[in-house]
């Protein structure tokens, strides 16, 4: 309020993925408002992308491959 009278403009950088848009729109929406949304919010996406059965842990290749998507990696 003291700095701007309660206004705020917020922009977010991306769009590659529109199906994925609505996780980060929701991040920072609640972080705007003070609410945790949990990690268990972020981690499941992650996980189902990312988890690497062999090693029981996220795999930095298969997200590098992920990313490959919508990089020129």
């Amino acid at each position: 309020e003291k700095t701007c009278n309660g206004k705020i403009v917020a922009v977010l950088e991306g769009g590659y993925s529109l199906p994925s848009i609505g996780k980060p729109v929701a991040a920072m929406v609640a972080t705007m408002l003070g609410q945790d949304l949990g990690r268990q919010f972020y981690l499941d996406e992650l996980k189902e992308i990312n988890y690497n059965a062999n090693n029981k842990q996220i795999s930095i290749e298969a997200s590098i491959q992920w990313h490959k998507r919508f990089w020129n990696l």
